[in-house]
């Protein structure tokens, strides 16, 4: 995930460190450090810590055992700890749902143990079976871990493609296992583009033989992370070839446009004529499209598309080109590009900006799929040859949308604070979801004692911010409420529900949460997020402020 500037606001009273507690390790003495940066002289006394070593690690661990001796000296803890495992229930749902070519790939969600599990199924039938990649692996090169992100199917079903780390985010790579003979190939990618998880995931080409991905071919461990994300290249890489003989199709100084601080991804649904590829600028972004008709690298890329926003899914349906687009629309509009003529044509409105914000596009095979969040509830938009037409989505926040089996249809995963992740499949046609689990057919239900709520406040300049509350029902509104608020507003990123077991405890303790909706997040559109951006920055920070004091208004807590 991206850090950026969040706030966490508690009105609890401090608990005091107990008189009998151990005393405090002592802590090591700043080391005199300067550097320069833009001509001026940096002193940064801490430095030192970010090299670790001895010292410091032995300061660590002892803090960390004396706060451990702290937290299990709290009276009722045990019992608390004992209550939040009880509150962490399975769910016999489905997650990270694949199908192709018969093959079912998924994990089980709400489980800890079994989300770390992927379960394999021919044609959805018979009993399911563990698949444990990294077994595979050589254990004394190891610990191994995997980037369950760069985790695809072949459009065949027979390969699957998945990332791996050592010892923790070190020798990125990409593998392809056959599910046909379950082995393991020696296809390997070293240092894959590591941006971000998306940028991990690779794109297979529509007849299996190969996937694209997205490398820099000079990184090394010694490159920070911005570092490795720029002068990615896309490559093509054909199953039983050496990745030494893979070239590049896509990059700097091969594409005209393409500049040294972009960062390219291939991630989507394979298309077996148009190869689409994001490109993030350090502001805005790009789609650009090679037309693979007469041979893959033959024919040049071009850009069909630019935006100072996010472009929050984008995808190929037979030749459009079909994206979210802020133009006018400040909650989005569903736009589509004519890629067959010898010039890419002006983007046109397919759909055009709803009550909501549109976001979490997915092209499928046979439609266009389009979340419409209202933040207290969602819809599905599906726009195909028969023309435009929407469906209500079970109780929850959309986590994700992938396309579903064979590419047709999509699968949606949801959430709420009080409910784990549910997976609903809607295929084509449906005028509902389904669950792909008859004992997941419906949302598992929330304790009636609890209520989420959209409200509003009032910010200093006059705009109302919305904000969700969960509560107790019959919560009082002295001011004697303990709140826990949190807030994000960066990048026009939605701050939407998770499942969180532990809340379901704190408010049996008469415990209240509130998640603000500040500017500067996309809750409500681009707009919302240029309202709290750059210059604007402050913005974010004075609708949390002023969120809190509505709380302490309306009698749901005091400062």
């Amino acid at each position: 995930m991206q850090i950026g500037w969040a706030l966490f606001l508690v009105s609890l009273a401090a608990t005091p460190v107990p008189s009998s507690a151990p005393p405090a390790p002592t802590a090591p003495g700043p080391v005199p450090f300067m550097e320069p940066l833009h001509g001026e002289p940096r002193f940064d006394p801490y430095r030192w810590m970010e090299e670790a070593g001895s010292a410091f690690d032995g300061w660590a661990r002892q803090e960390s055992d004396w706060t451990r001796q702290l937290l299990d000296g709290l009276p009722g803890r045990a019992r608390l700890h004992a209550r939040i495992e009880q509150l962490d229930r399975p769910s016999p749902g489905l997650g990270s749902f694949q199908a192709r070519g018969g093959r079912w790939l998924y994990t089980r969600v709400g489980d800890q143990a079994s989300a770390r599990t992927t379960f394999l199924r021919e044609e959805g039938q018979g009993a399911e079976r563990p698949l444990d990649l990294l077994r595979t692996l050589p254990s004394e090169e190891g610990p191994w871990s995997e980037v369950v992100h760069a985790r695809v199917l072949s459009p065949n079903g027979r390969y699957l493609a998945f990332g791996t780390t050592r010892r923790g985010e070190a020798d990125p790579s990409l593998r392809v296992y056959d599910l046909q003979t379950m082995q393991l190939l020696p296809d390997l990618v070293t240092w894959p583009l590591w941006a971000d998880s998306s940028g991990f995931r690779p794109r297979w080409l529509a007849d299996s033989s190969g996937f694209l991905y997205v490398r820099r071919p000079d990184a090394d461990a010694a490159m920070d992370a911005r570092e490795r994300a720029r002068r990615g290249q896309v490559f093509l890489h054909r199953l039983g070839t050496a990745t030494a003989q893979d070239e590049p199709l896509f990059c700097f100084g091969l594409t005209h446009g393409i500049e040294e601080t972009d960062t390219l991804y291939v991630d989507g649904e394979p298309d077996p004529r148009w190869l689409s590829v994001l490109n993030r600028k350090p502001a805005g972004r790009e789609i650009w499209v090679a037309d693979l008709s007469s041979g893959i690298g033959r024919n040049p890329p071009r850009r069909v598309y630019a935006s100072d926003e996010l472009v929050p899914g984008f995808g190929v349906l037979g030749d459009r080109l079909y994206t979210l687009d802020s133009d006018g629309a400040e909650r989005y509009r569903v736009v589509a590009v004519d890629l067959a003529g010898a010039a890419a044509g002006a983007p046109v409105e397919v759909l055009p900006q709803q009550e909501g914000v549109l976001g979490n596009l997915q092209v499928s095979a046979d439609a266009v799929y389009v979340v419409e969040t209202r933040l207290d509830s969602s819809r599905l938009h599906i726009i195909d040859e028969s023309g435009h037409r929407a469906i209500d989505l079970p109780q929850g926040s959309v986590e994700s949308i992938a396309a579903g089996p064979e590419g047709r249809g999509v699968w949606i995963e949801t959430t709420s604070w009080l409910n784990p992740r549910s997976g609903w499949l809607v295929e084509p046609g449906a005028e509902r979801a389904r669950s792909l689990d008859s004992a997941a057919s419906t949302p598992t239900a929330s304790n009636p004692a609890n209520l989420i709520e959209l409200e509003w406040a009032v910010a200093r300049d006059g705009v109302r911010v919305p904000y969700t509350i969960v509560r107790r029902a019959n919560a009082p509104r002295d001011g004697s409420g303990y709140v826990l608020m949190s807030g994000y507003g960066c990048f026009g990123t939605v701050n939407s529900p998770f499942y969180w077991p532990a809340l379901e405890a704190w408010l049996e303790q008469g415990g209240i949460f509130v998640l603000a909706h500040m500017r500067g997040g996309g809750e409500l559109g681009a707009g919302w997020h240029l309202a709290g951006s750059d210059r604007n920055k402050a913005t974010s920070f004075e609708d949390a402020i002023d969120t809190a004091r509505q709380l302490v208004r309306n009698g749901w807590t005091r400062p």
